[in-house]
């Protein structure tokens, strides 16, 4: 028998359970990643529901305000004709600012939340791709 040949059939071996060893340790390394991913995706989809939470209450909030001022004003303006101007002009300012701010943060937590399913979708994507990459080279390692 050649001796290249005796070679190659020691190394033949070797080299596949070397190989082996190495597409396991590499799965495994992956999936421990894909988890790490997966919990930060989730913890920040909770903390992004809280700031929609929270974006939610401060708009409330502001609504209150408005309406305290509205009576305020209301209370204010039988005392004079001047005061009457003036607190007008206050309370149409805070109706558009409170009006204005409320879009702005329902607009923020609808894009928070969009940007969120988004990344949800893509880590799902990689998900699938690493466990398809995973199983091709589990494949090849066994032929």
């Amino acid at each position: 028998m050649n001796p290249l040949t005796s070679l190659l059939l020691i190394a033949n071996p070797i080299v596949t359970a070397v190989l082996t060893v190495v597409v396991f340790l590499e799965s495994k390394k992956h999936k421990e990643m894909l988890q790490a991913v997966e919990k930060a995706v989730r913890d920040t989809q909770s903390t992004i529901e809280a700031v929609a939470t929270n974006l939610s209450k401060i708009t409330e909030d502001q609504k209150q305000s408005v309406e305290t001022f509205t009576g305020i004003s209301n209370a204010l303006t039988t005392s004079s004709t001047t005061n009457q101007q003036a607190l007008s002009n206050v309370v149409s300012a805070l109706t558009n600012a409170s009006t204005k701010n409320e879009k702005t943060m329902e607009s923020l937590a609808t894009s928070l939340e969009r940007s969120n399913k988004e990344l949800s979708e893509k880590i799902n994507a990689n998900s699938e791709e690493l466990d398809k990459i995973n199983s091709t080279l589990k494949n090849a390692v066994s032929i």
